[in-house]
């Protein structure tokens, strides 16, 4: 590995082995190793959560939303499966000399509507600008700051336990796409793009029974699943009809050859519970309007592999592995 590529980015196995080479050699410490969504941190008044992450998509303005509200959101999401409820949030813009201050002000006024519809403040930020060329028209880092709630503490899976994903996936890796390169004209393809805030309530509750969340952004959920399982004793089983998938998502793979597993998301959240929690689970995530499309997606199984698997609709089988096969640059 002597020059960055685009599958650097992309998360998957590329991505891992750039931050566990680069950084994590460099940085290492317990929390870093878990090489999670955020890092908690155990304080003598209660335990946190601290996620940071740096947007650069394009296009800036997109089908359900723009590069604010990804922005924020995004932040929100990766505390929120940390088990904690966001409080405050830091912002750092980028931005290129030339850029309209009008699409600038859009851009903030979606930034102050998602951090207030989830009850974050916006408490400090930076900004720079860069000549011409320099940057293509603004890149936005956020930094969030949560409270862990209940008793939620990251458990490794165990064979019987449940995998519910909380919404159709593969939405904002589709919609970005098509937004690009205009293949399907009037379709409903439209991001995922939303906070999980909503969920916090069920996570304080099932918070003994809740083994792990992920939200399957970069690589999307076939990554996310292999990074749950890996370093365990176990794999994952997953059936493909049980898949919550849109006819819109659907219609673009078909046409375009793009694998639903591998498509990014930016408002779902994977969560592994306990069999015996799992049900009750499913049934409260469905009653909220953010998750009435929640499904319970697979099993996990005892396999020293940590193989993910996909049992098909034909009834046969297939082998996700944690290679983000989709190479979709800047998609968040």
């Amino acid at each position: 590995m002597k020059k960055i590529t685009l599958a650097h980015g992309a998360g998957g196995n590329k991505s891992r082995e750039l931050i566990e080479k680069v950084f994590v050699s460099r940085f290492g410490n317990p929390e870093l190793g878990k090489l999670a969504d955020g890092a908690a941190l155990n304080l003598a008044e209660g335990n946190y959560a601290l996620s940071t992450d740096t947007h650069v998509i394009e296009p800036i303005f997109f089908s359900g939303g723009d590069i604010g509200k990804l922005a924020v959101c995004g932040s929100i999401n990766d505390v929120v499966v940390c088990g904690a409820k966001p409080k405050w949030m830091s912002c750092g813009f980028v931005l290129e000399e030339g850029f309209d201050i009008s699409e600038l002000e859009r851009i903030a006024d979606s930034m102050a509507e998602a951090a207030a519809s989830a009850g974050v403040k916006i408490v400090t930020g930076d900004t720079k600008v860069v000549g011409p060329g320099q940057a293509d028209k603004i890149y936005i880092n956020t930094t969030a700051v949560g409270q862990v709630m209940g008793k939620y503490e990251p458990k490794a899976p165990a064979a019987g336990d449940k995998v519910i994903v909380t919404g159709p996936v593969g939405q904002h890796g589709a919609a970005i796409f098509n937004d690009r390169e205009k293949l399907l004209q009037n379709s409903q393809l439209v991001s995922d793009c939303a906070s999980l805030d909503w969920m916090l309530g069920l996570i304080e509750k099932f918070s003994e029974t809740i083994k792990i969340m992920r939200d399957p952004t970069r690589g999307g959920l076939a990554v996310v699943l292999n990074e749950l399982v890996g370093g365990s004793s176990c794999g994952i089983e997953i059936v493909e009809n049980d898949l919550p998938v849109t006819e819109a998502t659907k219609s673009l793979c078909d046409l375009v050859g793009f694998d639903a597993f591998y498509l990014p998301c930016e408002g779902r959240a994977v969560v592994i519970v306990g069999s015996d929690a799992a049900t009750d689970l499913l049934a409260d995530l469905r009653s909220c309007e953010a998750g009435k499309e929640s499904a319970i997606i697979g099993t996990v199984l005892d396999d020293a592999r940590n193989r993910v698997s996909v049992k098909t609709g034909l009834g046969g089988s297939r082998v996700l592995t944690g290679t983000a096969e989709l190479m979709l640059p800047r998609i968040c």
